[in-house]
């Protein structure tokens, strides 16, 4: 039989031992529960609210498509409830087999769910391979997750072998008290998947609040997290958790990332760019163990506050025909920046680097053997290079100088023995310095100039544009800031 709640004041206490069909929910009504077993859950009007005491809830009937799931109507802000340990299971299907547990709307905009929950999944003893589809609505959590009394994460709040978000806004409140948001991929998850997914969505993670997202080290995921055409605004604390080398984070086509001041991002190994925008109006440290690539045909935009970095201690790569565009007011620190990395699939022919933020210090500028690497310089930014190698000894490298670089924007700090003498044509030289479509190489006096900033100071400044007259004090300021930048990290 199946119980639909009509009258706003009216309470419904479903005891364990029920079987209750179904769990709809109308208007202002509540439904209390101490668990059992139901065909599916259905917030049918605003106000709705489902509050559940004790036990396990086991949404595991088969009758319908609407089985094992949970669903918000259209114009309905509902709220489901915990006030017990236990948990939620959304068993549609064949729960012997793999199957699939839905939370569904009709729009993220007009269909809300308030989760005040323990342990919302998709996985039982009989299936440990199960999805979690959640679309078309916004969830806003706020965890009751207690770290201490669970910090194997046996009952995370959000649970299942891999998660698939559509036309969804998740929200991840500011906690009430010191609680942790967990999302956790099973043991026996699939391989290859891409494990946490976002499409066309929208994620929030409010000022103290964190969002962990954990895989077991036996789940080697392709594009762990990956958003496509989704924003993510981080206040509180975004933590990619797991134990194997293979997961990553994706950010696709379409997606932003917006690092608001007090913010954390970390990642577990590798962070991997489409065409996007991330702001970051606090520091992103990548260190330690990131691999950071901007694939092949992107552009990649960061826009950086005054005081805040882009920190990357380990590699930062380019990939074909993409650009790395740094714009505003802060500063970037790289250990290494490259044009190839094999195991990514990031080939760097005509890859680019366009400084644009006040200053940028690379450490190493490892490039590809014989492509071309594209470097642009605004006027008012430094760039401070330690030194530029090519991946393979004794190969030739090919830097590709914008028009419009003035004396002192890009500065080279440990390659004395060889800029000193640089002469392209001779034979052995390893670097060649171009014009800006690649199709020449560039003169030394007519349209390149190598100068050391100061006699014996082994720091040299490389422009193809000299400079009017006005310009030259505002090229001192700069020279000496680039310097004192580049001591400072020495």
């Amino acid at each position: 039989m199946k119980k639909l709640i009509t009258n706003s004041i009216m309470t419904l206490f479903a005891l364990s031992a029920w079987a209750l069909d179904a769990i709809n929910i109308g208007t202002e009504d509540t439904f209390t529960t101490s668990g059992g077993n139901f065909d599916y859950i259905s917030f049918d009007g605003n106000g709705a609210f489902l509050d559940q005491t004790a036990s396990y809830i086991y949404l595991k009937g088969t009758e319908s498509e609407q089985s094992g799931n949970v669903y918000v109507g259209e114009n309905v802000e509902a709220t489901f409830n915990q006030t017990t340990s236990d948990g939620v299971y959304l068993q549609s299907g064949d729960t012997t087999k793999t199957a699939v547990g839905k939370v569904v709307g009709v729009s993220k905009d007009t269909s809300i769910l308030n989760l005040n929950v323990n342990c919302f999944t998709t996985q039982n003893k009989a299936a440990n391979q199960q999805k979690m589809e959640v679309s078309n609505i916004t969830l806003n959590i706020q965890a009751q997750y207690d770290e201490a009394a669970k910090a194997n994460y046996n009952q995370s709040t959000l649970r299942a072998s891999y998660f698939s978000f559509n036309n969804t806004k998740l929200v991840v409140k500011t906690p009430e008290a010191n609680s942790t948001l967990y999302t956790r991929l099973e043991a026996g998850g699939f391989s290859g998947q891409r494990l946490y997914q976002f499409a066309n969505s929208e994620i929030i993670i409010e000022t103290g609040a964190e969002l962990r997202l954990v895989t077991p080290t036996n789940v080697k995921g392709y594009k762990s997290l990956y958003l496509n055409n989704t924003p993510l605004t981080v206040s509180g604390k975004l933590n990619l958790t797991n134990g194997s080398v293979v997961n990553d984070f994706y950010i696709g086509t379409g997606s932003t990332i917006t690092l608001n001041e007090g913010g954390v991002i970390t990642s577990p190994y590798s962070l991997k760019m489409d065409t996007t925008t991330i702001n970051l109006h606090d520091t992103w440290n990548l260190t330690p163990g990131i691999h950071a690539s901007i694939m092949n045909n992107q552009t990649t935009t960061f826009n950086i506050d005054a005081g805040k970095k882009l920190i990357n201690s380990k590699l930062m790569n380019i990939g074909k025909n993409s650009v790395m565009l740094l714009k505003g007011e802060g500063s970037v620190e790289i250990n290494k920046l490259s044009n190839h990395y094999a195991s990514e699939n990031v080939n760097g022919e005509n890859a680019k680097l366009d400084v644009q933020v006040a200053s940028a210090t690379i450490t190493t500028l490892q490039l590809w053997d014989d492509k071309f690497f594209k470097i642009d310089v605004a006027k008012d930014s430094v760039l401070t290079i330690g030194s530029i190698v090519a991946e393979t000894e004794g190969a030739t490298v090919n830097v590709s100088l914008a028009d419009d670089i003035i004396k002192g924007s890009i500065l080279v700090s440990d390659m004395d023995d060889y800029l000193k003498i640089y002469n392209p044509q001779e034979v052995g030289m390893e670097i060649g310095f171009y014009t800006e479509d690649g199709s020449a190489l560039r003169e030394l006096g007519v349209n390149l100039w190598i100068e050391e900033t100061a006699n014996g100071s082994g720091i040299y400044t490389i422009y193809t544009q000299v400079p009017e007259p006005a310009e030259w004090a505002m090229i001192f300021g700069a020279i000496a800031l680039g310097f004192v930048a580049y001591r400072r990290r020495k």
